[in-house]
């Protein structure tokens, strides 16, 4: 009878302390494989639903993610993809980030996750979030030539021209193969005054991304504004041939030949530009275009 004391120490109190661990244990295991399951169970409804969205079936797509992120709350992919399906199909920017949010949470350490979360936050004039989030993504990820690249446009909304310019600085820096980063730098740069820097941050542009006609157009502006008619030419000219409706390419080769005094090539780009733009943000110029016109052909009768 001794064995049946239950005093601390005992025989039964150490039976019963045994078998609540071995309990624990057992209910700990079933909760690993409940969750090993659930997980399995997410990541196949997930990619049933990459499958819909491979098929341009986007509803079935959003039923599927969203299912699988209910099964399996930890499903991060999911909602960076529910996250994409909202911003880039739907143009729905608001509900996007709501998922890239989560997939932040998920996952703090993946940078294409706060850079996706940044860029919406963005589009929806949450600016000062947007710049964290941003800045998180250019953290965790120094090369991350995209989210440099979104920094340097919110800078600019901000007003913040030397934020702006450090951002797309070290956007080319980390690929110099964006050539838009280029495109905007220097033309913030050209905005500022600061003609030299801008020829030659076009010029770099232009030197990595030979075939990008608007920063062979950027690089002839900042020819022309430097009284560099023949170089600006010949920019001109190649973003023409790259590019081969470009209204302000015609117009800037008109500019530059009249520069040059010579007229008749002057004329004849000045009558192409205006019969290819289109008014709206041409209005001015097809008004230049025509001024410059009439002071051509008066000179012309003068001689």
């Amino acid at each position: 009878m001794a064995y049946l004391r239950s005093s601390k120490g005992s025989p039964l109190a150490t039976c019963g302390a045994a078998l609540k661990v071995l309990l624990w244990g057992v209910l700990a295991l079933s909760m690993v494989g409940c969750e090993a399951a659930d997980r399995s169970h997410s990541l196949s409804l997930m990619n049933q639903g990459v499958g819909y969205y491979r098929e341009v079936n986007y509803p079935k797509a959003v039923d599927k993610l969203k299912e699988s992120v209910e099964v399996w709350p930890k499903n991060d992919r999911s909602n960076y993809l529910l996250g994409q399906i909202y911003q880039f199909k739907y143009d729905q920017p608001d509900q996007a980030h709501v998922f890239y949010d989560k997939a932040t949470e998920l996952v703090p350490s993946n940078a294409h996750y706060w850079y996706s979360k940044g860029a919406t936050l963005a589009e929806t004039d949450r600016l000062d979030e947007a710049e964290q989030a941003l800045k998180k993504a250019a953290e965790l990820d120094g090369q991350h030539a995209d989210a440099h690249y979104r920094l340097g446009l919110l800078y600019e909304r901000k007003g913040e021209a030397v934020k702006a310019a450090h951002a797309y600085g070290a956007s080319v820096t980390a690929n110099p193969r964006k050539p838009f980063a280029f495109y905007n730098l220097g033309d913030l740069y050209y905005r500022n005054d600061k003609l030299d820097e801008a020829r030659q941050v076009f010029k770099n542009g232009v030197e990595n991304n030979p075939d990008h006609a608007e920063l062979h157009h950027g690089l002839g502006v900042a020819y022309l504004s430097l009284t560099r008619h023949r170089e600006a030419l010949i920019e001109f000219e190649e973003a023409l041939r790259l590019k081969s409706s470009y209204p302000s390419a015609l117009y800037n080769i008109g500019m530059a030949y009249q520069a040059l005094g010579e007229w008749t090539k002057a004329k004849t780009y000045l009558e192409k530009f205006i019969s290819s733009a289109a008014g709206g943000d041409n209005a001015a110029r097809i008004a230049a275009a025509e001024a410059r016109l009439l002071e051509i052909r008066e000179a012309e009768e003068r001689r």
